[in-house]
């Protein structure tokens, strides 16, 4: 079994947001799905049209305002939002906040509607499944920074450092310092490494980037050390969370009808 002082209890949120009506899309085939070579390949037009442009961008930034107010109270890991048992009071408010806003807007709307939808799954701190979800993202942030130490890339060192610092928060104090010290390492090496490439070149910025890998895949393996759970039995999967955003991009395939319905997620 492992340690069950890893994992700090919480819930693993599920958020859906969503703004209806006034949108809609008219797509046109322009080529259809045939083979090329060793492809499929296909070509169409979309074109959008949306009413009242004014009152759908407040729909856009109230939409936006309401998701704030739950995500600002999780940590946004690479299996959806997670929030610290400790939050609920604050995460029963952020979500109560939300729906405020959705129903403020939505009373003064002519056209469009807001909706928010959260669905909180728990979390226990000895849940075998959920260890080894955290435990692995974890340990792939912590190769992330190693791979920009070793490319001399500070900027990607502190991206992997900053969201390994917010998916620590589910981790007890005692397993998040092990974390700790890894991030502080890769941000002292990040800082070194702009530093010596300044004043004298690659070469000195190597030597730097060398030692801080071997700093930080030590405590990458203390830190996995930690927490080795046993197999995961199959009947107690954890449910990925769902965190839809709208989107402006064409879709990948055209829609099996001529107009999509006047919905943007």
């Amino acid at each position: 079994m492992p340690d069950t002082r890893t994992l700090r209890p919480g819930y693993l949120v599920s958020l859906r947001t969503q703004i209806k009506g006034g949108v809609r899309y008219e797509v046109e085939t322009l080529d259809p799905d045939h083979t090329e070579g060793d492809a499929r390949v296909a070509e169409w037009k979309t074109r959008r049209t949306v009413e009242a442009p004014e009152e759908h961008a407040q729909a856009i930034k109230v939409r936006s305002k309401a998701r704030s107010f739950i995500t600002s109270v999780c940590t946004d890991s690479a299996f959806g939002y997670l929030c610290p048992l400790a939050n609920r009071d604050a995460l029963d408010t952020a979500i109560a906040n939300a729906r405020i806003a959705a129903d403020s807007f939505n009373a003064g709307a002519s056209i469009y509607r807001i909706t928010v939808n959260v669905i909180k799954g728990e979390v226990a701190s000895d849940d075998l499944e959920a260890i080894r979800a955290i435990r692995g993202e974890i340990a792939d942030l912590l190769e992330s920074m190693t791979r920009g130490i070793a490319a001399l890339d500070p900027e990607e060192v502190r991206k992997a450092a900053n969201k390994a610092r917010e998916v620590a928060g589910m981790l007890t104090p005692e397993a998040s310092g092990r974390v700790a010290e890894a991030i502080k390492e890769a941000r002292a090496a990040a800082r070194e490494m702009v530093k010596r490439a300044g004043e004298a070149g690659e070469s000195a910025a190597g030597i730097v980037a060398e030692e801080a890998i071997r700093r930080i895949e030590e405590a990458r393996l203390s830190f996995l050390d930690l927490e080795a759970p046993a197999e995961v039995p199959a009947e107690a999967p954890i449910a990925p969370a769902l965190d839809l955003m709208p989107s402006e991009s064409i879709p990948e395939a055209p829609p099996a009808v001529p107009a999509l319905p006047a919905l943007e997620m």
